[in-house]
């Protein structure tokens, strides 16, 4: 973390002042140093996905026992939610650096009416109600489209989140009907819907 802030220091150190006078440009520096500071966790991120694909192969490789269907099935009713949700990821992270720019100016009007370096001009000139409203106006607008995007986001991923569970019951009720049948033992129950676990 402090090899990455330290190099974007460096980085920002050597540009041109003009550079911070073009707003565009100016949101890229304010984006590249929000993701710097995710990057730490991908490290860890890559760690918990080969576990989980490990995870994942051996119960996969393990249904394929009981039935060449069942693991197919499982995994193929996962693929909606899992879309959503890459789907919804993207779109989050593309709606964050676009809207660097209100953003900036919420914090701004936000310090310039808190910060004792303003509050003179402001109490003069009378300008508190009106900066007010600015900023209620620009956070309002801004929240209103991140609530919109988490509602669409919570919608898809809750509805789509069932599908495997369901698809979990009808395997635990085609198990228990095999060991009716005798081809397993009641044991083998608590056994394979473990496995199936891995798989949701």
């Amino acid at each position: 973390t402090l090899y990455i802030s330290t190099t974007i220091i460096d980085k920002i150190n050597k540009l041109s002042i003009n550079y911070f006078d073009n707003t565009e440009l100016y949101n890229e520096v304010k984006n590249v140093s929000r993701d710097a500071n995710s990057i730490p966790n991908l490290t860890w991120n890559l760690l918990t996905l080969i576990k989980s694909a490990v995870r994942f192969i051996s119960a996969f490789v393990i249904l394929l026992h009981v039935s060449w269907w069942a693991p197919l099935i499982v995994v193929a009713s996962c693929l909606p939610n899992f879309l959503f949700e890459k789907y919804y990821s993207v779109k989050m992270y593309e709606w964050s650096r676009t809207s660097t720019n209100d953003v900036r100016k919420i914090n701004y009007l936000y310090s310039t009416l808190t910060e004792k370096y303003f509050s003179k001009d402001i109490r003069v000139n009378q300008l508190s109600k009106s900066l007010k409203d600015q900023y209620i106006n620009k956070w309002n607008a801004w929240f209103k489209q991140k609530l919109s995007l988490n509602k669409r986001q919570f919608l898809s991923t809750f509805i789509t989140m069932f599908l495997p569970h369901t698809i979990t019951l009808l395997f635990t009720a085609f198990i228990i009907y095999k060991s009716i049948d005798n081809n397993f033992r009641v044991g083998d129950i608590t056994y394979y819907i473990s496995i199936m676990g891995q798989l949701t």
